[in-house]
Formats: structure tokens, C-alpha cells, sequence
């Protein structure tokens, strides 16, 4: 009976990473088309992203808030789902002004974006109840579910028109809304929780933490820079490039897809190469990627390049995490993990779409990523020499 009960609650935590990674690929990748489409220029999707960052940046402090007196991981997240879905059209209803979409997109960013966070400690919880639960795998099918539908809606909406985005977004976050009321009510109700945890870090150990890991994390940051500026400006050089949104589906579910094969070989790699030769390739990796974009010659080449993600992203984020956590007690660990994810998140957007406006302004929108394959390379010299500094 308790195998069975283990493989049901599976499996509902399964189909909620499936849905809520489709319903957010449906919406987020596809926006910035969407806004082009009905005649904005890139320097405004700049300035979306730009407010948007600092939004998902101050907005953790809410979530954090909320989870601190409601303590279960599952209402909150049910919370932003449900809230998210209506919000959502807002978008499709006023969009005559830049501040307009700011208002309305800001509120459905907020909510989906947190519950990225949220979705991975529902699970870290479900895990600590069930351990028979694969936190990779289960993850693994989420990711399967963006690459899916990158492909699938990115042919629709060329097809039928982006405009359904909105539709899609909605109906599936119904899903993800209903998985999680299963799962919460016949599964797990007493699981899905957030348990006390240790007082966090003041503000002023935060600081001294930031001011003696400041050179690893601006070095991360500055690999990362041109992997948060490309999900902004990938569609409008796929655009320029005379490809559609079915093109850009393509070239989101190569970056994904060849993620996933990373997923399962990272263990292995780590243990034979070690951390900071796997951090030099993913490094390698980032740079090569943002010099091939710069230079690609045609719409073929800037999609195919994509796929190098799997070995920058695939092996610089979990190198850089490892990298923090051997540098920091137990006691500090979370903090610098924290303060690494809202620098790279969301100053490193800002920073991003600055780099982007400023060179693009003397070398053109594709050329100007060359300036983030020389930052890509800066960064990891920086990160490697800080940590031998610190060891």
C-alpha cells in the first residue's frame, strides 16, 4: 500500500513540474515576440526586463515573508498559480503604452517566477517524507516538458497567431492548479511545509559575506551575463533574421533539450575532471556560444549554436553553486547562495541589457554579444583566481 501511495504521489509531483514548465514556456520565452509584434521596439523590451529583474529581486523578500507565516510551501504556490492565470490576460487587454505592459506583465513575472523556487522546495519537502523520490529525474521531465513545448507552441503560434500564448498559459496552469490540490489533499497534507529553519544572516553578516566572496560572485556573474541577455534578444535576431516564432521554438527547445543530456552526466564528469576544470569548460563553453551568435551568418547557424548552453549552463551553475558552498561554513552558505542567485538574477539582467544597449548602439544587436564572450572569459579568470586567493 505505501509503494503504491509513494508511486501516486510521484507521479502527481511529476505532472506538476510537466504543466508548470509548459505553461511558462508557453508565456515568458515567447513575450518578447509577442511585444514586437505589436510594434515595440528592443530598447523597450530592455526596459521591461530591466524593471522586471529588480521586481523578481525584492519580491523574494515578500515570499520569504509569507512563508515565514503561512508555512505551507504548497498554499503559497497554489496562491500565485491561481492568481497568476487571470493576470495573465491583463497583458492582451492593455498593452497601448510601455508602462501599461510593465503594470500587467510585472504582477503574472512576480508570481510564475516564484514559483520556480516554490515547485523545487515542494519537492525537497515531498523528498524528505518519501525518499524514494528522484529529485533529478522528477526535474528531468520538467525540462522534457519545455523542450516540448518550445517545438510545439512555437509552430502554433506561427500558425495561429502568438496571441494564443495568453490562452495557453491560462489552461495550463489550470492543471498545474489542480495537480497540486491532489496532491496536497490526498497525498501529502502535512508534507508539503516549510520547517523551521536557523535564524537567518543580518544584514550585517550578509554584507561582510558579500564584501569577502565579492570577486567570485561578480566573476559568475559576469559568465552568466550573456546567458540572461539571450532569452531577451534571441527572438529579436531570429526576427531579423526573417525566422518566426516557430523558429524561436526550435532554437528553446535545442538550449533545453541538450541540457537535459547534462543533467545526467554531470556527476560523473565532476568526479573525473574535477570542479574547476568543469568551470573552465563551461566557461569555454559560455564564451564560444556568445562569439557564434555574434558571428553566425544565417538564422540555420544562430538556432544550431544554441545547443552549447548544455555545456555552459549545464556545467557553470551547478560549478558555481559547489564553488560558494566549499567557500562558506554551514552557518553562511545559504546567505551566499541567496545573495549569488539575486546578483546573477537580477543584476546581472540589468547589467545585461546595458552591455547590450550601449554596444549595440556602435556594432549593430548580434554583433554586441562579442562583448559578452570577452566578459565570459574575464569572469572565469576572475572566479578561479579569487577561489585560489581563498583556499
Amino acid at each position: 500500500m505505501k509503494k503504491k501511495k509513494i508511486s501516486s504521489t510521484w507521479l502527481l509531483l511529476i505532472l506538476t513540474y510537466i504543466f508548470f514548465n509548459f505553461a511558462y514556456t508557453s508565456f515568458f520565452p515567447f513575450e518578447t515576440m509577442y511585444l514586437t509584434h505589436i510594434g515595440y521596439k528592443s530598447s523597450d523590451v530592455a526596459v521591461l526586463s530591466m524593471a522586471t529583474a529588480v521586481g523578481n529581486f525584492l519580491f523574494q523578500f515578500v515570499v520569504s515573508m509569507l512563508l515565514r507565516k503561512q508555512k505551507k510551501l504548497g498554499d503559497v504556490m497554489m496562491i500565485f498559480v491561481g492568481l497568476s492565470i487571470p493576470l495573465a490576460f491583463l497583458l492582451m487587454i492593455f498593452h497601448q503604452s510601455l508602462l501599461s505592459v510593465i503594470l500587467f506583465v510585472f504582477p503574472v513575472t512576480l508570481f510564475d517566477f516564484s514559483c520556480i523556487g516554490l515547485l523545487d522546495s515542494v519537492a525537497v519537502a515531498m523528498i524528505r517524507e518519501y525518499p524514494e523520490i528522484q529529485y533529478s529525474v522528477t526535474r528531468v521531465f520538467g525540462s522534457l516538458a519545455g523542450v516540448l513545448s518550445s517545438f510545439l507552441l512555437g509552430h502554433l503560434y506561427s500558425y495561429a497567431g502568438i496571441g494564443w500564448m495568453f490562452v495557453i498559459h491560462g489552461a495550463v496552469q489550470l492543471l498545474t492548479l489542480f495537480t497540486l490540490i491532489v496532491l496536497k489533499k490526498r497525498f501529502a497534507p502535512d508534507v508539503i511545509h516549510n520547517k523551521d529553519v536557523k535564524r537567518d544572516a543580518s544584514l550585517d553578516e550578509k554584507y561582510i559575506l558579500l564584501k569577502r566572496y565579492f570577486p567570485v560572485i561578480i566573476g559568475g556573474t559576469m559568465i552568466f551575463l550573456g546567458w540572461r541577455a539571450i532569452f531577451v534578444y534571441l527572438p529579436i535576431m531570429i526576427e531579423n533574421l526573417g525566422g518566426t516564432s516557430a523558429d524561436f521554438g526550435n532554437a528553446m527547445a535545442l538550449i533545453n533539450g541538450s541540457s537535459m543530456v547534462i543533467m545526467f552526466i554531470f556527476p560523473f564528469v565532476r568526479k573525473r575532471l574535477g570542479l574547476k576544470t568543469i568551470l573552465a569548460i563551461g566557461s569555454f563553453a559560455m564564451a564560444l556560444r556568445w562569439l557564434l551568435t555574434a558571428l553566425a551568418p544565417g538564422l540555420t547557424m544562430i538556432i544550431l549554436v544554441q545547443a552549447l548552453d548544455s555545456f555552459g549552463f549545464g556545467f557553470t551553475q551547478p560549478a558555481m553553486i559547489e564553488i560558494i558552498s566549499n567557500s562558506a561554513s554551514e552557518k553562511d552558505r545559504s546567505s551566499l547562495i541567496s545573495i549569488w542567485t539575486g546578483t546573477q538574477m537580477a543584476l546581472g539582467t540589468i547589467m545585461a541589457n546595458i552591455v547590450v544597449q550601449l554596444v549595440s548602439s556602435f556594432v549593430g544587436l548580434q554583433l554586441s554579444f562579442l562583448a559578452f564572450s570577452t566578459l565570459a572569459v574575464v569572469g572565469a579568470l576572475l572566479v578561479v583566481f579569487a577561489c585560489r586567493k581563498s583556499h
